[in-house]
């Protein structure tokens, strides 16, 4: 593992936008020294990223071989219908000795700008779609149509569209730099 004095913040990502942030609307204009500071020890989620317009920025190798893993780890749990699982991405601060000592480790990858060092892994895969998350899924859509929410991209779907959302998703935020 990655020095955790050197983490500077930790995403939990699914691909949906209900009840998926953490950031208070007027944080995002932080200056980036203050913003790291005040969520340094919480987990941020996909509205959040999309809020600071981070995007994870890797060479050509490097994200060709993460979106690999992630599409392969995303289709298998697909396959065993699994749903509800999250892309964990953890940034640290850059240090040459940390891609020196991890550099057999396919999910700890660099920023192009050697800025950062990103540590992706999929988490909170054992949630099967068993009668618990099929009545969540229905719960959660009424609710949504009785508030009438513009936004039910919820998290949780039967496991072929989810895995689609998830692969879809990490296809936007992971890019070749």
């Amino acid at each position: 593992d990655l020095p955790l004095h050197t983490k500077i913040l930790t995403f939990d990502l699914k691909g949906s936008t209900v009840d998926s942030k953490t950031i208070d609307d007027t944080d995002a204009a932080l200056s980036e020294e203050k913003f790291i500071e005040k969520y340094k020890k919480k987990v941020l989620k996909d509205v959040d990223l999309s809020m600071i317009g981070l995007k994870f920025v890797l060479n050509f190798a490097n994200w060709q071989n993460i979106t690999s893993i992630i599409n392969s780890d995303s289709l298998f749990l697909e396959n065993l219908e699994v749903t509800d699982y999250s892309l964990i991405v953890f940034v640290h601060k850059y240090r040459k000795e940390d891609i020196i000592n991890f550099k057999g480790c396919s999910r700890i990858i660099p920023s192009i700008d050697n800025k950062y060092i990103f540590n992706f892994s999929i988490v909170d895969f054992l949630g099967p779609f068993n009668l618990e998350k099929k009545s969540e899924k229905y719960a959660k859509i009424l609710v949504g149509y009785f508030k009438k929410l513009k936004d039910t991209n919820f998290s949780v779907l039967e496991p072929k569209g989810y895995g689609e959302r998830f692969r879809n998703f990490c296809k936007q935020i992971i890019i070749d730099g």
